[in-house]
């Protein structure tokens, strides 16, 4: 394997090897991240929650059948499933 220098982030092919190098100048940060669960309310009852079947219908994009816990109503949303978690 070369030497290289490296004076910033950079990603360098060697034959087969794929190799990513930090320079001296980088460093690690710590940064605090809130997690959320994101959840749908039914449109029916207003009461129960969505939530997903399984079933991914796949077109494009991919449909998500969902059913409330509460009074067993149907939703497909396209590109989503209930509950998903997300960060900020």
């Amino acid at each position: 394997m070369a030497n290289w220098a490296i004076a910033g982030p950079a990603i360098l092919a060697d034959d087969l090897n794929i190799i990513f190098f930090w320079g001296e100048n980088m460093a690690e940060i710590e940064t605090q991240v809130n997690t959320y669960r994101i959840e749908y309310i039914c449109d029916e009852c207003g009461e129960g929650k969505l939530e997903w079947n399984g079933i991914c219908l796949t077109s494009y994009p991919p449909q998500y059948p969902h059913s409330c816990l509460h009074c067993g109503a149907t939703k497909t949303f396209m590109g989503v499933h209930y509950p998903y978690i997300a960060t900020k």
